[in-house]
């Protein structure tokens, strides 16, 4: 009978561990970030695990996509804006459907865009789930974009089936804010989790960051 029991619970975590396998190697996927777009959330260097199983895209999910721009390439940002609402952005604050989203901001010392270093901070303000930096030295000018980008300084609304997403860095990204809202079918999976971090200037292992769930 023992010997029973023991086959029994040896099969049972066989086929949990074999279904544990196959979900991983069909629905999870490991990428390294090169950027500091999502700073101090991710960092250059970070390593991540991304669920191709997202389901249902909600606000503030860190998601990786394919570039409209150039699909061959892929970028993780962070979903500001859902289909059908109406967004708009003055300096540092974000508006949907003419209401403040709830943002934890912080002011930053200046940084290279080449810098893997975390960003320094010199105040924080705002509440939200999440937080966001801005370059101290930028927050004190007026916030606006280049001409020809895409601007959102007057409210615009996200189509049917598409999101708007922003880097936590909100001073060094490339995002919605520049060439628009993105399709849902170019979306790829949910980041959900810093599984090993490298420090990409001394090639030092930064312990402290993993694992970590994001959020």
């Amino acid at each position: 009978m023992r010997m029973k029991k023991r086959s029994v619970v040896l099969l049972t975590l066989g086929v949990i561990l074999f279904v544990a396998l196959c979900y991983y190697f069909l629905f999870i996927r490991m990428v390294k970030v090169p950027t500091g777009s999502m700073k101090n959330t991710i960092l250059p260097g970070d390593r991540l695990a991304i669920n191709l199983l997202g389901g249902e895209i909600r606000r503030g999910d860190i998601v990786m996509f394919n570039y409209p721009k150039d699909p061959s390439t892929r970028f993780v940002s962070r979903v500001i804006g859902l289909p059908g609402e109406t967004i708009e952005v003055r300096k540092q604050r974000v508006y949907i459907n003419g209401t403040e989203l709830g943002e934890r901001r912080l002011l930053t010392k200046s940084q290279s865009p080449e810098d893997p270093a975390p960003l320094e901070a010199i105040s924080s303000e705002g509440d939200g789930s999440y937080t966001v930096s801005y370059d101290a030295e930028e927050a004190a000018d007026t916030f606006g974009y280049e001409a020809g980008d895409f601007a959102v300084r007057a409210p615009f609304q996200i189509p049917a089936d598409n999101y708007f997403v922003m880097g936590d860095n909100r001073d060094n990204s490339l995002d919605s804010r520049f060439w628009g809202p993105l399709p849902r079918k170019l979306i790829v999976g949910k980041a959900f989790l810093i599984y090993w971090s490298e420090d990409r200037a001394s090639g030092k292992t930064r312990w402290s960051r993993m694992p970590s769930r994001l959020k």
